[in-house]
């Protein structure tokens, strides 16, 4: 098992040293495991403060990095598929499916937003 590491109490930006929040940090490992401790840990962090540090140093942690990272190389694929293609996968329900740049309200008035999703 690795190390566990606290988060730094500060980090250099823009030529200074900046705080940094203190938060719960979640063990990634021990989530895939179902461990209660853990799982309560993540549970009240989200209730409480809204957030928390997600530890991916273990193997797991690198495990999802790697499958996160073959994600969006296929995501890249995706999005520069021509319009057609894309279309193939349209909307199942108003939360699944592709949608093109174009088919929301944009943010001012009259306008259209300016991106495209697959959910």
């Amino acid at each position: 098992m690795a190390p566990v590491l606290d988060p730094p109490q500060t980090i250099d930006w823009m030529g200074k040293k900046v705080p940094v929040w203190s938060m719960q940090t979640i063990n990634y490992g021990l989530l895939l495991s179902q461990d209660p401790g853990e799982i309560d840990k993540v549970v009240n962090a989200c209730l409480e403060e809204g957030y928390f540090y997600l530890d991916l140093q273990g193997i797991d942690g690198r495990r999802m990095l790697a499958d996160h990272q073959e994600t969006l190389k296929l995501m890249k694929r995706f999005f520069a598929a021509p319009l057609e293609a894309k279309n193939e996968f349209g909307l199942i329900s108003s939360h699944l499916g592709y949608e093109p740049v174009g088919s929301r309200t944009g943010v001012g008035a009259g306008t259209k937003d300016g991106y495209e999703m697959l959910k």
